[in-house]
């Protein structure tokens, strides 16, 4: 895992956030998960280029995990804990909790919490969370 040093307060912090957990400043970590989805193989549309015989089932995987990573579920996987790590990635990434940090902090933050949602939507569908 790649760690970011905070612009504000020199703090390190996980390359999968966009505020400083200790001063709340803005973190430019999307350039960091770029390269990390290159790495893995992951392009634009989430698919990997396998043979047509794997590529589905490589699809659903991939997306699976690319949504676990995106709302940082780890180990099972149950509808609270969905929930529950919906809503605080939701409060740390909130376009309107960081209005007053300045335009490229919200749009950053704007970018973050659509995929949050995006990745809610997934596990909402596929567990049935009402």
């Amino acid at each position: 895992m790649n760690n970011i040093t905070c612009h504000n307060c020199g703090e390190l912090n996980s390359d999968k956030r966009v505020l400083c957990f200790l001063c709340n400043s803005g973190l430019w970590s999307k350039k960091a998960k770029e390269k990390k989805h290159q790495k893995s193989g992951y392009n634009k549309y989430n698919k990997k280029e396998n043979n047509a015989n794997n590529q589905m089932k490589n699809n659903i995987f991939d997306s699976d995990k690319h949504y676990r990573e995106i709302l940082e579920l780890k180990g099972e996987i149950t509808k609270i804990k969905i929930k529950k790590q919906y809503r605080t990635m939701m409060m740390k990434y909130h376009p309107d909790k960081v209005n007053s940090m300045g335009r490229k902090i919200k749009k950053v933050a704007e970018e973050e919490s659509k995929e949050i949602i995006k990745a809610y939507n997934y596990f909402k569908n596929k567990y049935s969370i009402n």
